[in-house]
């Protein structure tokens, strides 16, 4: 009876502390998750405020001829936009942290009007760059959340442009399957090694060139967004210097055809 008892206390204490240790591992990748989170977020938001200030100072003192000035108040109106966007990533970023099931907010209308409406709004950072932002778009009615799929669009514009080179265009084709509304950015920039390509999804992960630039978040976020419309997001790339394509593809149930 006394081994019995024994057996049975050791494997209640057993099983005890096997719940201790997984309770502390959870913890432990929780605490590595946050801090990991808290300065991807802070690198996304520094880099860019730390820039404005410089372009700031250098204004300050009113001694730059007039097209230099011009430059330099350019430069600071898209490093604004450029933490704006940091800003909605690492917020909402942090809304897909605390709340995975979010429902989005969904309503109808047409595809092409929200690209349109993002090409729009990534013109000037387009031109600035040197970089054409060409569209082929057919009208795609859709059940979406508008707001999400703008910054699905923003991150992946912003990619394209980033790593475009001067003088070269990015082209935006919108276009409808028989289940799905399939849009995909493609540009002649840098493109990604197979290591890179591997990871263009993961979040804060930056390849050893830092080619991937930023903390990571955007991409990171296109892909959960499409995901929460039930969609998937593909990236493409012959290797490096052969340009890189996003493909996305959001299903149209719901919608009459």
């Amino acid at each position: 009876m006394f081994v019995s008892e024994g057996i049975t206390f050791a494997l209640i204490a057993l099983l005890g502390g096997i719940s201790v240790g997984a309770a502390l591992r959870r913890d432990h990748r929780r605490r590595l998750e946050q801090d990991r989170f808290l300065a991807g977020a802070t690198h996304e938001l520094k880099t860019p405020l730390a820039t404005i200030q410089l372009l700031l100072e250098s204004l300050r003192d009113d001694r730059l001829p007039k097209e230099k000035r011009d430059r330099y108040l350019q430069s600071g109106l898209l490093e604004a936009q450029r933490l704006e966007r940091g800003l909605a990533n690492v917020l909402t970023a942090a809304g897909l942290l605390t709340t995975r099931e979010r429902a989005p907010a969904r309503s109808h209308g047409d595809l092409a009007a929200d690209v349109q409406r993002a090409v729009v709004t990534m013109q000037p950072r387009a031109e600035a760059a040197g970089i054409e932002l060409a569209t082929q778009l057919a009208a795609v009615p859709l059940v979406r959340d508008a707001e999400a799929l703008q910054l699905v669009l923003h991150n992946l514009l912003d990619n394209a442009v980033k790593f475009s080179p001067r003088g070269s265009r990015v082209e935006v084709a919108l276009h409808a399957d028989d289940r799905d509304a399939v849009l995909s950015i493609r540009d002649r920039g840098t493109g990604m090694d197979p290591e890179t390509l591997a990871n263009a999804f993961t979040p804060f992960w930056r390849g050893t060139d830092g080619a991937t630039g930023g903390t990571g978040l955007g991409l990171h976020l296109v892909r959960e967004l499409v995901h929460a419309h039930g969609g998937t997001v593909a990236a493409n790339s012959e290797g490096p210097g052969q340009g890189s394509e996003f493909t996305v593809r959001l299903p149209r149930r719901g919608v009459s055809a």
